[in-house]
Order: C-alpha cells, then sequence, then structure tokens
C-alpha cells in the first residue's frame, strides 16, 4: 500500500497524521481562530495500485457525532461525486481508495467548483431580465457578486454559504438560480411579477477556497457579525448590509447547512423584539409551503426557540429582520439526510422547489 495524500485541490483542507502498511491517517485541520473543525478535501494518489484504507480522525471535529453513519463523498474521475461506503471506527470515518484508480478524491460533501460558478453567472447574464452585479469585494480580493432579477415592488433576498463548509447551501442556489431564470414557468412569472429577487449563492468566497469549514479569511464567522460587521474582517457582510440598505427587504432567506439534522427545518426571528403575529402568520406561510413543497422539509424540527426580544442580532436572519421588520429566516439543509440521502442533485431540487415557499409569502 502505497498512496500519497494532498490538499491541492479547490477547497483543500487535510493533514496526514501517519502511514504504515494498514492504513493512511488523516485529519481535517482547524479554522483559523480555531473555534471550528470539520471540513475535509483532498486528493490521494495511489502509487503501487494496490489501493487503500483511509482513516479520517474526528475526535478534533466540532461535530463528532454527526459523522455517525456518515458517507463520505468521493470522485473518482475529476468530474463526478458520489457517496461512498464508509465505516465509523472508534474515533474515525473508514473509506477506501479502491485499487486500480490512480487519482481519487474525497470530501464532506461534493466541492462546487469555480468553474462551475463561472459557467452559472455566464447564464444568468444571459437571462432575461437577470443582471450579475458586484456587490463588493471579499478579504481576498474577489468579487462578492449576486444575481438581481428584476421584477415588481417588492424585493427578495436569499443569501447562501456564509458559512463555506455547508456548501450544499451554494447547491441550492443554483437550483433556485436556474429555476428563477425561466420565464416559461408560470410560478416564476408570477413571482417576477410581484417582486424583484436578490440571490448570493456563495457570500463566503474566501473560506470556500481556502477549506474553512465556518469562517473567512480573517476567521470571521460571518453569520454572527451582521451587527458590527468591520470593513477590514468582514467586509462581506458589510457589502451585502449596504447593498441591502440600498435595494430595502421585503422577505428574507438566509440558506445555511446542519450538521446534525436528518432533514431541512426553518429557524424563524420570533426572538426579535420588534417580532409580532403579522411577521409570524407570514413566517407561517413559508413554512406550510415548503412543507407541501419538499418531502425533505421538517415543519417540527429546528433550534430551541429565542424568548421573546432574546434573538441574537448578531445573524444574518435575526438582523434582517429586525432592520426591515420583514418575514426573515433561516433555511438549514443535512449534511447527510435519511439514509446518506442528501446529494447535490437533491440540494438543486430543493432550491428550485422552494421557490413555492417564496411565492406564499408575496401572494397575499
Amino acid at each position: 500500500m502505497a498512496v500519497e495524500i494532498d490538499d491541492e485541490l479547490f477547497g483543500g483542507n487535510i493533514t496526514v497524521i501517519d502511514s504504515d502498511v494498514d492504513a493512511v491517517v488523516v485529519a481535517p485541520e482547524p479554522d483559523p481562530e480555531g473555534d471550528f473543525c470539520q471540513w475535509f478535501a483532498f486528493r490521494s494518489r495511489d502509487v503501487d495500485g494496490d489501493g487503500a484504507t483511509v482513516r479520517l480522525d474526528t475526535s478534533g471535529t466540532s461535530w463528532p457525532e454527526a459523522l455517525d453513519d456518515y458517507a463520505v463523498f468521493a470522485s473518482f474521475d475529476g468530474r463526478a461525486w458520489e457517496r461512498i461506503e464508509t465505516d465509523r471506527d472508534d474515533e474515525a470515518l473508514v473509506f477506501e481508495h479502491p485499487s486500480g484508480v490512480e487519482l481519487a478524491e474525497f470530501a464532506l460533501w461534493e466541492p462546487y467548483t469555480p468553474a462551475r460558478r463561472r459557467r452559472l453567472a455566464a447564464r444568468m447574464r444571459r437571462a432575461r431580465g437577470a443582471q450579475v452585479v458586484t456587490l463588493g469585494r471579499t478579504v481576498d480580493g474577489s468579487d462578492l457578486d449576486a444575481v438581481h432579477f428584476a421584477g415588481g415592488e417588492r424585493r427578495v433576498w436569499i443569501v447562501a454559504r456564509q458559512h463555506p463548509g455547508e456548501v450544499m447551501a451554494e447547491w441550492y442556489a443554483d437550483g433556485l438560480l436556474e429555476r428563477l431564470a425561466d420565464l416559461r414557468d408560470p410560478a416564476v412569472k408570477a413571482l417576477r411579477a410581484l417582486a424583484s429577487v436578490t440571490v448570493v449563492s456563495c457570500a463566503n468566497l474566501d473560506g470556500s477556497a481556502r477549506g474553512h469549514h465556518r469562517v473567512n479569511a480573517l476567521g470571521v464567522d460571518m453569520n454572527r457579525a451582521w451587527l458590527d460587521a468591520d470593513e477590514s474582517r468582514c467586509p462581506e457582510v458589510v457589502a451585502m448590509r449596504a447593498a441591502l440598505e440600498q435595494s430595502s427587504v421585503d422577505l428574507f432567506v438566509d440558506v445555511h447547512g446542519d450538521e446534525r439534522t436528518a432533514r431541512a427545518f426553518v429557524a424563524r426571528s420570533e426572538g426579535n423584539p420588534s417580532y409580532d403575529d403579522r411577521l409570524a402568520a407570514l413566517e407561517d406561510r413559508f413554512v406550510e409551503a415548503l412543507a407541501e413543497a419538499c418531502d425533505e422539509f421538517d415543519r417540527e424540527s429546528g433550534y430551541p426557540i429565542d424568548a421573546p426580544g432574546e434573538a441574537d442580532l448578531r445573524t444574518a436572519a435575526n438582523f434582517v429582520g429586525e432592520r426591515f421588520d420583514c418575514p426573515s429566516l433561516t433555511l438549514e439543509l443535512p449534511f447527510n439526510g435519511a439514509k446518506s440521502g442528501w446529494t447535490s442533485t437533491v440540494a438543486r431540487s430543493f432550491g428550485a422547489r422552494s421557490l413555492a415557499a417564496v411565492l406564499a409569502v408575496l401572494d397575499e
């Protein structure tokens, strides 16, 4: 057995702990500041053609319990990704680099590549009534882009992947954007007659490229920075807040991934100081419509409900809901899903079908 491990791929994150005749032992590296550790992505090159057993040490991960019964993603041709058979052995995930496969790639979740992002942006630029706009620059100097669909007077904002390891959120946005660009779709026509829609499909570009799980290039958790974001440490949130101030917003959805859930769920803004019956009714519409459109959604699950006035206004949904007096929700998607069923295909489909919930809130 002889394999060479590296993290020289987009979003790569791994360190080699040990290598012997039985297995190669690797572990994900923690985010800057050391508060979070979960994301991994790496390449494995088979030197002698015999394949290898890979043991991924989970003892330092932030949510080790979330990796019980987990199925790792792998690509054996550099293009297609699939979940592979994965065992849980003490404090490790155990899986195989198959014999006869020279180069394999493994990841916590199917990566969303810059090439796919560029192709999607090109399609959006060609879509009628759509515009790719740059909101600002990231710490590393990348353009923070959004897709804006011109429409009615209402304003809808959907932000995805503030936490880079929650890559399923960008796949969700991919499916939603593809549907929003299709004006032959009656639901899309109805929505765009009511509202203009702005989608930020990857809010944390730097963290995604660097292989972080929760933070940007400087170790800032963007979804804890909305109340007092600093231009020098979190320009991404500063840019999104400025754009929201310019446009205003009538419905805000912040899309994430939750490591421990088996089905998608929503966290509402009921702990905001100004939360009232009107906002509760509008958020109810979103939840009920999403449950009807998507079997993968669980209306009963969620985080503990904040007491009135006790919401954490550092988070995007709570901050925006309070600032703009609008329904504002955090949508959490699963990493593994029931029977390891969550893949990019499911996430894209879920994104497309979730348009029904957006329309339900606006179509009074």
